[in-house]
């Protein structure tokens, strides 16, 4: 059993990458500016991690809002990196 989930997760792992090959390439091809094509992937894995997450983002609620502000910095040094 074990072993069947390390499988499955390796699996799943390569898969991934090989898929944001594919997208990077044919955002290579298409001309997909690297802003849109980065907010585009992050707006897709929060879609995905939102049914996971939810409970926790509810439950720490305050303290997320309290660093907010922190939050949009980062975002923004993330963005000055790019």
């Amino acid at each position: 059993s074990q072993n069947f989930k390390a499988y499955i997760m390796l699996t799943l792992a390569t898969l991934f990458w090989a898929g944001n090959f594919i997208v990077g390439k044919a955002a290579f091809v298409e001309n997909i500016p690297p802003m849109s094509l980065v907010f585009f992937r992050w707006s897709l894995v929060w879609l995905i991690l939102l049914p996971f997450t939810y409970k926790d983002i509810l439950q720490y609620k305050e303290i997320i809002l309290k660093n907010l502000p922190l939050l949009f910095f980062l975002a923004l040094n993330i963005f000055a990196s790019v």
